[in-house]
């Protein structure tokens, strides 16, 4: 049957390698049972006994491996659609395994991974492609055995509307190979299609099963609403700390260029006759206030990348402390540089408010920075012995902000900007651990 069904439909492959219906597992199934059940059967029959007691025992064997069967078909079925057919979600309840799966994606690659790698091929959908509209124009943002010539462009976004939700035979298709529109709305307005072709085994979506396939694509459009909206909201977060950053280094530069120059000057101004000792130290002090800031407003080493970041936090700030705390850095780095937005801003500034709030806040006698700054691999540690906080409701931004540790929030929020995971661990009277990890994205 499956060698029939093949020979029938071969001439639809369109150079895929394989297609084949949910019957294959039955099939596979039976010719498994097919050729156990005389390997089972012929030791019965050497038996010294009667016809009848022959025939009732084997009807007895029978009837158990029908019912043995019947209990492992499952998940003989299971296995063999994911492992064969790449079936990683349950047909039959494809709508509430997407529902759970689509609320853990954050961003729109977590999102278009999972309608690649899970729900088409769980559709034996072997052609699509997600296209997002946006000002009028269209956008493929994940498509597989489509060209670009056969992309749909913007002017036939009008077209797309009207002939979503019904199955489009091949005669009838202006396009070649989209068999089925799906349109993806966020309230009244249109942001994106599905355009579904080629499927396993005959190319055909049934009018039963179009609104499923439509329930699916509307998950997925409130989804891409969220998170277009949320990478949003974060671009102007992001260009919010942008400006902050840029007016630092202008005052940085501002206090390091006039104020510092000034007082030098004023300084070589005066006769030494007139200098006194309480004088001098008040000028020291006030020079010494001034650098300070610049430092914190503006980080020199941030020239040369984070490698030298979290060293010469930790030297500054034994110095700043006259060695009443003790900093032990142990970083493992090379000399990358990134290229994320601000990435080596955000990495100074996570550490920078970690050791801040150790000392601070908490105060902590030792602090330890720990972990590796490489191109593929950022992982952070800042531990101390401080005195450390209680932790019943979660670390999220929003109960750092209740509790006001601002800080501690914004470390959250730079994390997050940089596409990094961020987690904070402390308990009353044993200090505090706050790890900062990140890997690239892969393309």
């Amino acid at each position: 049957m499956p060698l029939a069904y093949y020979t029938i439909y071969r001439r639809q492959l369109g150079g895929m390698e394989l297609r084949a219906n949910r019957l294959i597992s039955v099939y596979s199934f039976l010719i498994l049972i097919s050729a156990s059940l005389p390997l089972l059967i012929r030791p019965i029959t050497l038996i010294d006994t009667t016809l009848e007691n022959m025939i009732i025992l084997i009807i007895g064997i029978t009837v158990l491996i029908v019912i043995a069967s019947i209990q492992i078909f499952p998940s003989f079925q299971s296995f063999l659609e994911q492992h064969l057919l790449g079936i990683k979600l349950p047909y039959q309840n494809l709508q509430e395994s997407f529902s759970s799966r689509i609320a853990a994606s954050t961003s729109i690659n977590d999102l278009l991974l999972l309608l690649e790698n899970d729900v088409f091929p769980s559709l034996f959908i072997r052609q699509f492609a997600f296209m997002q509209t946006s000002n009028g124009s269209l956008k493929a943002l994940l498509a597989k055995n489509v060209s670009a010539e056969e992309m749909p462009d913007e002017g036939r976004i009008s077209q797309l509307v009207e002939r979503s939700g019904k199955f489009i035979p091949a005669f009838s298709s202006d396009d070649e190979w989209i068999r089925l529109i799906l349109p993806l709305k966020a309230g009244d307005s249109f942001i994106g299609f599905w355009l579904l072709g080629r499927r396993d085994p005959d190319d055909y979506y049934p009018q039963a099963e179009i609104p499923i396939l439509q329930s699916i694509a509307n998950q997925t459009a409130i989804a891409l609403s969220y998170v277009l909206q949320a990478e949003h909201l974060k671009s102007i977060y992001q260009d919010g700390i942008s400006q902050y950053e840029d007016e630092r280094m202008r005052l940085a530069l501002l206090l390091h260029d006039s104020i510092l120059n000034e007082l030098a000057a004023l300084r070589m101004n005066l006769d030494e006759a007139e200098v006194t000792p309480a004088f001098q130290k008040a000028y020291q002090k006030l020079t010494s206030q001034v650098r300070e800031i610049i430092f914190n407003l503006r980080p020199p080493m941030l020239e040369y990348g984070a490698k030298t970041c979290p060293r010469r936090n930790g030297g500054h700030l034994t110095e700043r402390n006259q060695g009443k705390i003790e900093i032990i850095v142990k970083i493992e780095t090379d000399d990358s540089r990134y290229q994320i937005r601000n990435m080596e801003e955000h990495i100074f500034r996570m550490v920078q408010e970690a050791c801040e709030n150790a000392v601070r806040h908490a105060q902590a006698k030792i602090v330890q920075i720990t972990g590796r700054l490489l191109e593929d691999e950022i992982s952070l540690s800042v531990e101390d012995n401080g005195n450390g906080f209680e932790t019943k409701d979660g670390l999220g931004i929003d109960t750092l902000v209740k509790q006001k540790h601002f800080g501690l929030a914004g470390i959250l929020k730079r994390a997050q900007l940089i596409g990094a995971e961020a987690s904070i661990h402390s308990n009353l009277g044993m200090g505090t651990h706050i790890q900062v990890t990140w890997k690239p994205t892969p393309l």
